[in-house]
């Protein structure tokens, strides 16, 4: 039942900051040394590498296949291997490092790689197309995610609202 191609939810949606967040500085103080791992995997993020189930770092790869496809007709086809490499790229939760790094340290790169890589996943995963739509877990987990993001990166309104946008078409 969900939407052809272009049809996917419209309309004006709003994200709210729901918690505050602690001051940098006093965060650094509680993280103390381990604020430098936390740094390290982010800088792997913005190079295009993450840890997939905490192994060694590999390239990020957001184009899945048969992305073509509405996900009824993409869901069963043979993905060339396990889809859970697949699925845990876009489950996002590579944008955790990325925004904790942007609050930890105020530094721009963080939040500007993050919608590099969302702009290519919205890019390569259009609404309801591929194998990353065809499990309303994977996008319960996404939206978990891009949620958590729309809260603590430094996102210009035009941003906010196409992140507001795809969580909406992943809630529908």
């Amino acid at each position: 039942l969900t939407p052809a191609p272009g049809s996917a939810v419209r309309g004006k949606y709003r994200l709210r900051n729901s918690w505050p967040l602690p001051d940098p500085q006093a965060l650094q103080q509680v993280i103390g040394p381990a604020a430098t791992p936390l740094l390290a995997d982010a800088d792997q993020v913005c190079q295009g590498r993450v840890r997939l189930f905490g192994g060694a770092f590999v390239p990020l790869d957001l184009q899945p296949p048969w992305c073509d496809r509405h996900w009824t007709r993409a869901e069963n086809v043979d993905q060339g291997g396990d889809i859970k490499f697949i699925w845990e790229p876009a489950r996002f939760g590579w944008a955790f490092r990325l925004a904790e790094a942007a609050h930890l340290t105020g530094d721009a790169p963080y939040a500007a790689s993050f919608w590099s890589h969302f702009t290519r996943f919205c890019e390569q995963n259009p609404p309801y197309f591929g194998p990353n739509w065809a499990s309303a877990q994977e996008a319960g987990i996404r939206i978990l995610a891009l949620t958590f993001v729309s809260q603590v990166l430094p996102l210009r309104e035009d941003q906010r609202d196409k992140l507001a946008i795809f969580i909406a078409d992943h809630a529908r």
